[in-house]
């Protein structure tokens, strides 16, 4: 309530355990919905809390973005990870979120211990299929402070950092699959940084207009990828600055 009084229109919960214990997230949301505070939210979510009611009143309560933590649409490399989750949970609670129309980011590390092409290719079409609003793809950090470095015998693991092999792939080639998936995903929009959604919204801009904005920018830094010499001159650019939102148009929001 003392949000709301000083003018508060969009909130950004950092909690990575925002939605757990489920019972408990209900109550918060319906709180939200009776109160009526008028702001705007997103925030982090684990996949398998959601079910249709919840997502309904995240949607009645003001929710218009959420982050998950999907990692790979491989189930063998979900084990590899101990994401103790499984790809159809992860299929369900996207198709959810589409259906309620709330936006979703999905985080993917490419070159975990275990990966292959083969499971890339899972996690491609995953994305593809379930089409998620935004992706964001990272390649796997070996650090030796992680759990998995306990089990380097098991995968052959060598190496440090972005620097590293394993029995199944190393840097080099998880570099190159990543690249092949900025450049190829179709059906969602590539991002460089996962906040940029929380940014946009939490200015104002619509969904729509985020999206737009978003997507042409993944198209320039697709073009400046495969051109960098040359300077755009397909309209992108200008399309990028209509996309922004004018302050009117935040003065309304």
């Amino acid at each position: 309530k003392l949000l709301h009084a000083q003018g508060i229109r969009y909130i950004q919960f950092v909690d990575d355990t925002f939605n757990v214990p489920q019972g408990r997230f209900q109550d918060l949301l319906r709180m939200m919905i009776r109160n009526n505070f008028g702001f705007k939210w997103n925030s982090y979510f684990k996949c398998q809390y959601a079910d249709e009611e919840t997502v309904r009143l995240m949607k009645e309560s003001g929710c218009q973005f959420v982050f998950l933590g999907i990692e790979s649409g491989s189930q063998v490399i979900l084990d590899n990870m101990n994401k103790k989750n499984n790809v159809d949970i992860y299929r369900k609670c996207i198709a959810l979120f589409n259906k309620y129309d709330i936006m979703t980011m999905c985080s993917i590390i490419v070159g975990f211990p275990g990966e292959t092409e083969e499971t890339f290719r899972e996690t491609f079409s995953f994305i593809e299929e379930t089409h998620p609003s935004f992706y964001q793809q990272r390649l796997w950090w070996y650090d030796h402070t992680a759990p998995v470095h306990n089990d380097r015998e098991r995968f052959s693991i060598s190496g440090d950092g972005y620097y590293w092999e394993h029995a199944t792939m190393n840097s080099n080639k998880a570099h190159e699959l990543a690249d092949e998936m900025f450049l190829n995903i179709r059906n969602c929009i590539h991002i460089t940084e996962y906040s940029l959604p929380f940014f946009l919204l939490g200015r104002g801009l619509s969904k729509e207009k985020a999206k737009e904005y978003l997507r042409n920018y993944m198209y320039i830094n697709r073009e400046q990828y495969l051109q960098p010499e040359q300077e755009s001159n397909n309209g992108f650019i200008d399309t990028l600055i209509r996309a922004a939102v004018n302050e009117t148009e935040l003065a309304e929001t």
